[in-house]
C-alpha cells in the first residue's frame, strides 16, 4: 500500500526551507526527475544539500543502527601527543572505552584531541553527553571535524564543544540538530527532519554548526586525510603556542 506523502513544509521564509519547499514543489508538478530508484535518491539528496535544506532523505522511516566502533588514532609530535577520536555513532555507548579515554586525558597522556564528528549522527543524547563533559573538562585544547553530513546529536555536540572553547574545523552541518523526526516524502521515501522544528519558526530557527575554520576547499595533496592533517597542524600549532615562555 503506498504511503500518503505529509506536508513536511513549516511555515517560514529563508534558505533553510527553500530546498523542502522546491521538492514538494516538483513533487506537486510531477517535475521530478524520472530515474532509476537509486539515481533518483542520489539526485534527492544532492539537491537538498545544495540548498542547505535542514533534511536527510531516507529510504526507511527508522534511522539505520551503528555497529559500535571506537577508534582512537596517537599522532603529534614527540612534545605534543594529540589523540584523533573517531566515532561511528552517537547511538552506540562506549562505556569502557570512554573511560580508558577520560583517564588518559587524566593522565596528561594527550596534549591535545582531534575529536572527528564527519557523517556521524545519533539520537542519544546521553551519549553525546557524555562524551561532551569529558571533552570539556579536558584540560587539554580541542578540535571537532564536521562536514555536511554532521547531524542530529553529533551536530548538538559540536556546538556545545565549540561553545565551551573547542575549535572546528569543516564544513558546515547538516542542520538537523538533536533528535528529528522522520515523515514519509513519497513512495518509499521519507525525509528526516528536526524535531524541535514548528510551523510558526523560521528558517533562522534551525542553524547548522559553521566550522571557525572551512575547509571545503581543501583538496587531497599526497597521502593521508587533508582534513585531518589540517586540524593536527593547527593542534599543534596551538598546543605550541599555549607553551610557557620558558618551556
Amino acid at each position: 500500500m503506498p504511503v500518503t506523502p505529509l506536508p513536511v513544509i513549516p511555515a517560514g521564509d529563508g534558505p533553510a526551507h527553500s530546498g523542502l519547499a522546491l521538492l514538494q514543489l516538483l513533487q506537486r508538478e510531477g517535475a521530478l526527475p524520472v530515474l532509476p530508484a537509486g539515481e533518483e535518491q542520489l539526485v534527492l539528496d544532492d539537491m537538498l544539500l545544495l540548498t542547505r535544506a535542514p533534511a536527510v532523505l531516507m529510504t526507511s522511516p527508522t534511522i539505520p543502527s551503528v555497529a559500535a566502533e571506537w577508534l582512537v588514532d596517537i599522532g603529534g609530535t614527540v612534545d605534543h601527543t594529540l589523540a584523533r577520536l573517531r566515532i561511528s555513532s552517537l547511538d552506540c555507548a562506549y562505556p569502557e572505552e570512554l573511560a580508558a579515554f577520560q583517564l588518559a586525558l587524566q593522565q596528561g597522556d594527550y596534549h591535545g584531541v582531534i575529536l572527528d564528528l564527519r557523517s556521524v549522527d545519533g539520537q542519544d543524547k546521553a551519549v553525546a553527553d557524555a562524551l561532551g563533559a569529558t571533552l570539556g573538562a579536558a584540560a587539554v585544547p580541542v578540535i571537532v571535524l564536521i562536514d555536511a553530513d554532521t547531524c542530529g546529536m553529533a551536530e548538538s555536540l559540536a556546538q556545545s564543544l565549540q561553545q565551551q572553547g573547542a575549535f572546528v574545523m569543516g564544513e558546515p552541518s547538516r542542520g538537523i540538530p538533536g533528535p528529528g523526526r522522520v515523515v514519509p516524502f513519497r513512495d518509499g521515501l521519507y525525509l528526516r527532519l528536526p524535531l524541535a522544528l514548528r510551523a510558526a519558526e523560521k528558517a533562522s530557527a534551525v542553524r547548522a554548526v559553521f566550522p571557525d575554520r572551512d575547509l571545503s576547499a581543501v583538496e587531497p595533496a599526497g597521502d593521508g586525510d587533508p582534513w585531518v592533517k589540517q586540524a593536527s597542524d593547527t593542534l599543534v600549532a596551538i598546543m605550541v603556542l599555549k607553551r610557557k615562555p620558558n618551556e
